[in-house]
């Protein structure tokens, strides 16, 4: 019976813990939470940037790109984004040639709001890998898409075309730029363009679709 006594404080004690626990939690549920915000609100000017990367530029644009990578952009808003730009716009300056920087850019900045900084590390990156006409292509797209300029798109899209390896995608991408053309110039100019593209095309199919397109203009 003693020992009975004895342990009834510790039961009440356990009960009345229990208790107390259940209603702060309860309490603390009902409390609005803070939601934890991305780190890409932090943005070290560059200089830092690559003093923390013990002075190696490429290092400091890979150290960048790795937080960018790993960024949830399903809960970044427009001023997260605006980092992210910044971030990114550093990545080209350390190294233009930064692959999955220019990729990362042309996927999400611009339709994000970031035009300008996609097309400056798109531009970028064009310069730096003149053996690549993706970047161009990106390039190229902004004008159409965002900048509702098909013509200068067209010009852009007609750069990367000498560094095209494969006549596949050469045809494709001299076919976006004769569609393009066609959106941006008035007929005549069109229809000049688009032959002249036919003439410098080798002989073949995709030069007779070229003349075709431009006698329809």
């Amino acid at each position: 019976m003693a020992g009975r006594q004895s342990a009834l404080p510790l039961v009440l004690l356990g009960v009345l813990s229990a208790v107390v626990y259940g209603l702060a939690a309860q309490r603390l549920s009902a409390q609005p939470r803070e939601t934890a915000k991305p780190e890409l609100l932090i943005a070290l000017p560059r200089f830092a940037q690559v003093l923390m990367a013990g002075g190696d530029r490429y290092l400091a644009a890979n150290l960048a790109g790795f937080r960018v990578l790993v960024a949830d952009t399903g809960r970044m808003g427009a001023d997260d984004y605006a980092v992210q730009a910044k971030l990114q716009r550093d990545i080209a300056w350390f190294n233009p040639a930064h692959e999955d920087n220019y990729y990362i850019a042309a996927a999400i900045l611009p339709w994000n709001g970031e035009v300008d900084a996609a097309q400056y590390i798109l531009r970028k990156a064009s310069d730096a890998r003149i053996f690549d006409w993706y970047p161009l292509f990106h390039y190229g797209f902004i004008f159409y898409h965002f900048r509702q300029d098909p013509a200068t798109g067209a010009q852009w899209l007609l750069k990367g075309i000498p560094r095209v390896r494969d006549q596949q995608d050469q045809w494709a991408l001299q076919n976006a730029a004769a569609l393009w053309i066609e959106k941006g110039y008035q007929t005549a100019s069109a229809a000049g363009l688009v032959d002249a593209m036919a003439a410098n095309s080798p002989p073949g199919a995709f030069r007779n679709y070229l003349k075709m397109r431009a006698a329809r203009l």
